[in-house]
C-alpha cells in the first residue's frame, strides 16, 4: 500500500512500544464461508459462487500522558473458490494517534483513514469494480492560553491522498488553521475558527485550488443533551476557473431521553470532496460496526455542495434491540464536470431479540434512492435479510446471515439481485 499507511503503521509501532500496560488491544479473528448466486452482480449472466473469507477485526486503544490513540481496522482475503475472480486482500481502517510534545502546550498528531471505494459509482460494486483509497494527515497543534476563559489553538496538517486506480484522486495538501476558544461555562463554549487549504494534484492537466473556511462554532454537553452547531463562508480560488463560495451550516443535536435510548439529528450545507469526505471524524473511531463497508463516494478531484439530513434513533434493552437511521443528501458540482451530480436518500435499521441468554436474531434491512442529474437515472437499491448469531463461549461465537439485495434502475443493464448465505466461526480475544 502507499506510504501514508506505512507512516500510519510506524505510529501504531510508537503506541506498542509504550509502558507495559498502557494499550488496550482487542481482536477477533474470524473464518466465513459465503455463497453468492450472483457474484458478478450481472443483470442476465449470473455466476454463483462460493467464497472463503478469513478475517481479523481489531482496535487498539492507547490513553497515556504522552501517546493517546485510537485506531480501528478490518483485514479479510478473499478466496474465489470458483475462480469468478481473482482472489483479493481487502482492508479498511480508521485510526488517530496524538503524540504529546510539551503537556497542555505541543503535541503532533497522525490521522489515517484506509478505506474501500467504486472506481465507478455507476457501476455495481463488484470486485473488478472496487479499489482500495488511503487518506494520511499528520502534523502538530500548538495550544496557547490568553486569559482563564480564552485559550488559542493553531493546527497545521500535511495530508496525502491516494487511490489504486484512479490517479485524479490523488493529491497532496496543507492545511493551516487557527482557532480561538471561548468557555461560556463547564459544558459549554464558543470558537471562531479560521482554516485555509492549499491542495496539489499529482495528476498533470487538473487545476489546484485553494481553500478558506471561515466560521463560529457552538458546543454543549449536558446530561440528555448535546449540541454541535457552526456557521460560516468557504471560498475556493482557482487561477483559470470562477471562484466558488458560500454559506457553510452545520448541526449536530442529540438527545438521551433514557438510558437505554437516543436520538441524533444532524443537517449540513457545506462544500466537500472525496478526500474531505473520506476522513473520518476522530469522534466517531471506534463506534461502527465490524465488518469492511464499501463506501459510496465517487472518487475523483472534483469539489462538491453537499446539503444532508440524518436522523438516527437506537434503543438497546436486555432482550431488544433497535436501530433505524433515514437520511436525504445532495451533491452539487457546480461547473466542475469532473463528478456526477446526486440527490437521493433512503434508511438503514436493524431489529435484533434475545431469543436465549447466548442467542439473538433479528433482521437488517436498508434503501436508498439516488438520481444522477443530467443522466436521466435513477437506482433504488434494497438490501434486507435475517441473521442468527450465538455467543458459545466468553471468546467463541458463530453467526449466520441470509440477505438478499436488490438494484431496480432506469439505467442500462445495471439491475441485479443477488441471494447470499453467509456463515461465520470467530474466535474474540
Amino acid at each position: 500500500m502507499n506510504t501514508p499507511l506505512k507512516r500510519l503503521a510506524a505510529s501504531v509501532l510508537a503506541v506498542l512500544a509504550a509502558p507495559a500496560g498502557a494499550v488496550q488491544l482487542d481482536y477477533t479473528l474470524e473464518l466465513g464461508l459465503l455463497h453468492s448466486d450472483n457474484i458478478n452482480l450481472s443483470e442476465d449472466d449470473p455466476v454463483s459462487q462460493n467464497v472463503a473469507i478469513p478475517a481479523i477485526n481489531f482496535s487498539l486503544r492507547q490513553e497515556g500522558a504522552t501517546v493517546q490513540a485510537l485506531v480501528r481496522g478490518v483485514a479479510e482475503y478473499r478466496n474465489y473458490l470458483g475462480n469468478a475472480f481473482d482472489d483479493e486482500l481487502r482492508g479498511q481502517l480508521d485510526g488517530i494517534v496524538n503524540w504529546t510534545l510539551l503537556p497542555e502546550r505541543l503535541s503532533w498528531t497522525f490521522q489515517d483513514a484506509l478505506g474501500l471505494q467504486p472506481i465507478n459509482v455507476l457501476q455495481a460494486d463488484t470486485p473488478t469494480n472496487l479499489q482500495q483509497t488511503n487518506v494520511f494527515a499528520t502534523g502538530p497543534t500548538l495550544r496557547f492560553r490568553i486569559n482563564p476563559v480564552l485559550r488559542g489553538q493553531a493546527e497545521l496538517r500535511y495530508v496525502d491522498s491516494y487511490a489504486e486506480e484512479t490517479e485524479e484522486f490523488n493529491s497532496r495538501r496543507w492545511i493551516g488553521a487557527l482557532r480561538v476558544f471561548h468557555d461560556l461555562s463547564a459544558t459549554a463554549e464558543v470558537s471562531g475558527n479560521l482554516q485555509t487549504e492549499r491542495v496539489d494534484f499529482d495528476q498533470d492537466g487538473l487545476e489546484n485550488y485553494t481553500r478558506y473556511d471561515l466560521f463560529a462554532r457552538y458546543t454543549s454537553h449536558l446530561s440528555q443533551f448535546d449540541l454541535d452547531a457552526a456557521l460560516g463562508y468557504s471560498r475556493f480560488n482557482y487561477r483559470h476557473r470562477d471562484n466558488r463560495s458560500g454559506v457553510l451550516a452545520r448541526a449536530m443535536l442529540g438527545w438521551r431521553p433514557s438510558a437505554r435510548s437516543g436520538f441524533t439529528l444532524s443537517a449540513a450545507r457545506q462544500y466537500s470532496d472525496a478526500a474531505t469526505d473520506m476522513m473520518a471524524d476522530p469522534g466517531t473511531i471506534g463506534s461502527g460496526s465490524t465488518g469492511i463497508i464499501i463506501g459510496d463516494t465517487s472518487i475523483d478531484a472534483g469539489v462538491y455542495l453537499e446539503e444532508r439530513l440524518e436522523l438516527a434513533y437506537a434503543y438497546t434493552a436486555e432482550r431488544l434491540g433497535l436501530r433505524v437511521a433515514p437520511f436525504w443528501r445532495k451533491l452539487d458540482y457546480g461547473q466542475d464536470t469532473r463528478g456526477v451530480d446526486q440527490r437521493g436518500g433512503g434508511f438503514n435499521g436493524e431489529l435484533s431479540y434475545r431469543l436465549r441468554p447466548q442467542l439473538r436474531g433479528g433482521i437488517v434491512a436498508s434503501a436508498e434512492r439516488r438520481n444522477f442529474a443530467g443522466l436521466d437515472r435513477r437506482d433504488d437499491d434494497t438490501r434486507y435479510g435475517v441473521f442468527l448469531t450465538q455467543q458459545w463461549t466468553r471468546h467463541w461465537a458463530w453467526r449466520l446471515d441470509l440477505l438478499r439485495g436488490e438494484r431496480d434502475s432506469t439505467g442500462d443493464g445495471v439491475n441485479f439481485d443477488d441471494n447470499q448465505v453467509y456463515l461465520r466461526v470467530s474466535y474474540t480475544r
